[in-house]
């Protein structure tokens, strides 16, 4: 190998350097999202040992490609260590199994960017993704700067790196970020040995720190009006489902969400999941991991449950629509479900069904269930027991506001037992001083679950599902009774193919609803209503009979019309038929408006910045190859861009004298390189003759230095000598 060519190659760490500085900059900018620095010192890792790679290996091959899948080598080698090395032969070389793993993190991973709270603390499905989506973008840099000369092009990884809290959360929008990160950039561009002069890179680097500025804002406003930050259109069912609930419950139109038939003669509750963990916040599902030996075929019976307790076997066949979520819409209690995709778990508490490799879109599954019929006599009979086993349900945090304790002891003071305690503040909320309103002052955090905004509900008696379950739940709790809430759906409308005349119930979003569930000793977990207006009041003083009265549904919900929704697959009848609606899981936030957004401006970039990049990229190439006439082609194109024609037929000699009377160049180093390239074309040994790369920069230099910051500004954007010469009058002067 040459000298030259090592000396070349020894050259490109300092490239590689600013490389690894601009992207470690910018990803230190997505600690506004992310909580802990677990997920930094896995990006770092990630993007040195891939520059570092690509560097090395490019020190011993020509091959352009062979550095850029060295350096994808290494991130794949990195994850396979970290993350499946019991499945790798040797815990390096990737097997099957190994990839299956990749695929099991990555989906966890994306649940955990869609439903977690910011900072989301990272786990190791996020750490995955980080891993691979950071190596990869070294990468891409990497070859774009070294490989490709086009060190301009490094932008465009940098800004999706910059971008991604703006498309999490408005709030998380940091000019600081954007303007470190552009300085880093503007490193890259000067460290670039074949480099564009300064004036350039600072025109280019301002255009692209404007872009970046007003980028951030605009993915902000992305949001639509009324959705709270990091999340987007589409039924909200994430770790935490009460957080978005109000919101469905307030769209104008019904979004449809899925449809099941059942063996019982009226519809029932899907439930999804129970929120048993309540520290003053948010009510929050304290097992959101199921246990991986419970699966779907075989469910335990429900907790305290007595064999006492009258029940009726139901069959319930479920068809989702084209949602997304880990919660499994089902009737309480489940006793096994068939015809899952994927891996289903049940947890012990509540029975609730999650998947961690799967997603509830598209499902069809049939749940066999038992309805519970508990009698007032076995409520009462359990009086105020509270077993040890769910005592845990009845904590509340410090600094309960005065006001619920003063209502509820006002409200439950002349009962005795759990039931007559729960029943009095069923009756207290559905008694007619609350009114149900999906409209309530939703400003200042009202619209919540936290022990505060409950005590603002009780003063303003006023609001829906969420205050209303909520409310009952702590004041339950406050009573000395165990109790959560419970998230899922209504019964939904009963709805009749016009075609095919079959019979099925409809669900929408306006079905979503909380509830809350009271514990009581050999009976269990028991659903009541204290939400006015919605959903079906249990009636525990009711006989028990075989024919269950239909459940009196609140009928002035929007609901789809009778053969709106077909009877093979059914579809959101509010959205075009290719559209798609997410609830929970990785499509939680709809991410289309905002990644149509990125993806326009990439390209705009892109076009942008093409030809100047091409063009630097040809510079490199000429002055690289220390070809006289290569470098003095280069200089007749510099000329060109800046609006100075030159015919093929013109000497050497005569474009410089030309240049000196126009008064663009004058100085010794142009002498030389006409010299140079005379000989070099007209000498009798031209392998000898030598030229000056600085003399050409120096040249270069001062061609541009004669003009103003305008038309420097269009020979970089828009350099003429790329184009045929017919069209090269058509470039603005």
């Amino acid at each position: 190998m040459a000298s030259s060519e090592r000396r070349g190659r020894r050259e490109n760490w300092p490239m590689t350097g600013a490389l690894a500085l601009a992207l470690i900059v910018a990803v230190t900018g997505l600690s506004s999202a992310l909580a802990g620095w677990d997920w930094w010192l896995m990006a770092v890792t990630s993007l040195l040992l891939a520059l570092g790679t690509t560097g090395i290996l490019r020190r011993f091959t020509r091959s352009f490609i062979l550095p850029a899948l060295g350096g994808a080598a290494a991130v794949l080698l990195l994850l396979v260590v970290r993350f499946g090395g019991d499945t790798a032969i040797l815990g390096l070389i990737p097997t099957p199994d190994t990839f299956e793993r990749f695929d099991e993190l990555i989906q966890i991973g994306r649940v955990t960017i869609a439903e977690e709270i910011v900072p989301a603390d990272a786990d190791e499905g996020m750490l995955l993704i980080i891993g691979l989506g950071i190596g990869l973008l070294a990468v891409a840099m990497d070859l774009f700067a070294i490989t490709l000369r086009a060190p301009a092009l490094t932008g465009l990884p940098l800004l999706v790196v910059v971008a991604i809290p703006s498309i999490v959360q408005a709030e998380l929008t940091s000019a600081m970020t954007f303007a470190a990160t552009a300085l880093a950039w503007l490193l890259v561009l000067w460290v670039d040995k074949r480099r564009p002069q300064a004036s350039s890179a600072i025109a280019v680097g301002a255009a692209v720190v404007a872009a970046s500025l007003i980028v951030a804002p605009v993915l902000g406003g992305l949001r639509p009006e009324g959705t709270r930050p990091g999340t987007a259109p589409g039924l909200q069912v994430g770790v935490n489902p009460l957080v978005n609930l109000g919101q469905d419950l307030r769209r104008s139109d019904p979004v449809f969400a899925l449809r099941y038939t059942t063996s019982r003669e009226s519809g029932h509750y899907l439930r999804m999941v129970t929120l048993d963990s309540f520290e003053g916040l948010d009510w929050e599902p304290a097992g959101v991991i199921p246990d991986r030996d419970n699966t779907v075929d075989a469910i335990a019976s429900p907790p305290g449950l007595s064999d006492d307790v009258v029940r009726e076997n139901v069959t319930t066949a479920v068809q989702v629509d084209a949602i997304v979520g880990r919660w499994l819409p089902v009737p309480y209690p489940p006793s096994s479900v068939t015809g899952l995709e994927g891996n289903w778990f049940w947890e012990p508490d509540g029975l609730a069904i999650r998947a961690d490799n799967a997603y509830i879109r598209w499902q069809e599954y049939e749940v066999e269930s038992a309805w519970l019929r508990p009698t007032a006599e076995q409520l009462l009979a359990a009086g105020a027991t509270v077993p040890d086993n769910v005592a845990e349900f009845t904590a509340l945090p410090e600094g309960v506001p005065e006001n619920i304790v003063q209502v509820t002891e006002e409200v439950t003071g002349a009962a005795t037992t759990s039931y007559e305690k729960a029943i009095a503040l069923q009756d207290y909320f559905r008694g007619g001083d609350f009114q149900y309103s999906e409209d309530a002052p939703v400003d200042e955090g009202y619209d919540g679950n936290g022990i505060d905004v409950i005590g603002t509900f009780l003063d303003a008696k006023s609001g829906y599902c969420v205050h209303f379950s909520s409310a009952m739940a702590v004041m339950a709790r406050v009573a000395g009774i165990p109790a959560r809430v419970a998230v899922g759906f209504l019964p939904g409308e009963l709805i009749t193919d016009e075609e095919t005349r079959e019979q099925y119930y409809a669900v929408t979003s306006h079905d979503m609803h909380a509830w809350p569930e009271l514990y009581f000793d050999q009976v269990g977990w028991v659903p009541f209503e204290p939400t006015p207006g919605r959903g079906v009041v249990p009636n525990y003083e009711a006989p028990v009979v075989d024919d269950p009265a239909t459940p009196d549904v609140d009928e002035s919900r929007p609901v789809p019309e009778a053969g709106s929704v077909p009877s093979a697959t059914p579809r959101n009848p509010n959205l075009p038929p290719d559209e798609d609606i997410a609830i929970g899981g990785p499509q939680a936030v709809d991410w289309r408006p905002t990644m149509w957004a990125v993806g326009m401006i990439a390209a705009a970039l892109l076009v942008i910045f093409a030809p100047a990049s091409w063009r630097r990229s040809v510079r490199s190439r000429r002055l690289l190859s220390r070809n006289p006439e290569r470098v003095w082609q280069e200089l007749r194109d510099t000329a060109i861009d800046f609006g100075i024609g030159s015919a093929d037929t013109e000497t050497p000699r005569a474009f410089a004298s030309r240049l000196a009377d126009i008064g663009e160049v004058r100085g010794e180093q142009l002498d030389r390189l006409r010299q140079a390239v005379e000989e070099h074309s007209y000498g009798a040994y031209p392998a000898d003759v030598e030229i000056s790369i600085a003399d050409a920069r120096e040249v270069i230099a001062r061609l541009e230095a004669g003009h103003g910051p305008r038309t420097r500004l269009l020979a970089l954007l828009l350099p003429a000598s790329l184009l045929p010469n017919f069209a090269r009058r058509l470039v603005p002067a």
